[in-house]
């Protein structure tokens, strides 16, 4: 299946699709809200850190108080 021409015009139609749609552009676009929202949390109790790297992040808590 790796290499086989099927395989190749599938991948390259759906790449042709994410093209047509904008899916390349939209994550672009929505980077800069994400941040802002998620490193808005970082003033919160329990909340340690907080990182970000494109439309991915990362939310490390402290255990609530009296938790085991």
């Amino acid at each position: 299946y790796s290499g086989h021409p099927v395989a190749c015009a599938a991948g390259m139609a759906t790449l042709d699709i994410y093209e047509q749609e904008g899916l390349f552009e939209r994550p672009k676009a929505l980077q800069d809200p994400w941040q802002d929202a998620a490193l808005g949390l970082s003033d919160l109790p329990n909340v340690i850190d907080v990182r970000c790297f494109a439309l991915l992040g990362a939310i490390e808590l402290a255990p609530l108080d009296g938790a085991p």
